[in-house]
């Protein structure tokens, strides 16, 4: 016959299994507007940004629940809750970052354009700037590049822009990330930003009901 003490311990262990299920289960979800928002609010520890030599750099957490959220709107109602199922599956093996380059609150393609740096920096912006930059752990492990995408903005932005995907498997160990620019031609020389990882864990999720 089990014990009063013994009754106890398992009462209060499943109640704090319990508790932490609740936890999950209740994480606060977002629309898109929201989401956006938390996402460029500097204090939530997910966008950085440096001036070096006049150079406006930026670094900045995506959330890959807005890139599901944008292919979803191309399947018909009747196949939305299988295509996101299978969709966020997809992208939330990876890590999402955006680094965008300005000058005077223009694009830096725009700012360059009449220099001889312009054609090196379209080049290395569109095709070449997967030899620039780094991911590494507070573990020294270095982060799995998949891919970088420039993305376009038509001179109507004030910086251009490039997204890093990262595999990120090797983030559940570590404590922070460093993301490393090397000297890319801007004379900056090189340049890097520290990101917590509990920040980008702590980002809520998108509400697809809304």
């Amino acid at each position: 016959m089990m014990s009063i003490q013994t009754s106890k311990k398992k009462y209060l262990i499943y109640s704090i299994i319990g508790m932490v299920l609740f936890a999950f289960g209740c994480k606060k979800k977002l629309t898109r507007e929201e989401l956006i928002s938390y996402l460029n609010e500097p204090m939530n520890g997910l966008v950085k940004e440096k001036v070096i030599n006049g150079v406006d750099i930026q670094l900045q957490v995506k959330h890959p629940d807005l890139y599901v959220d944008q292919h979803l709107k191309a399947f018909p109602d009747s196949l939305r809750e299988t295509k996101l199922y299978e969709l966020k599956k997809q992208y939330e093996e990876n890590l999402y970052l955006q680094l965008s380059l300005g000058i005077n609150n223009n694009e830096i393609l725009k700012a360059l354009v009449n220099t001889p740096q312009y054609t090196t920096m379209v080049n290395r912006l569109s095709f070449g700037m997967r030899d620039f930059v780094v991911l590494t752990t507070n573990n020294k492990d270095t982060l799995l590049l998949k891919s970088c995408t420039y993305v376009p903005t038509y001179g109507m932005a004030k910086h251009n822009s490039v997204l890093f995907v990262f595999d990120e498997q090797k983030i559940a160990q570590a404590e922070s990330l460093k993301f490393r620019i090397k000297e890319m031609g801007l004379e900056t020389g090189e340049v890097s930003f520290k990101l917590k990882t509990k920040d980008i864990k702590s980002i809520p999720n998108l509400n697809f009901n809304k």
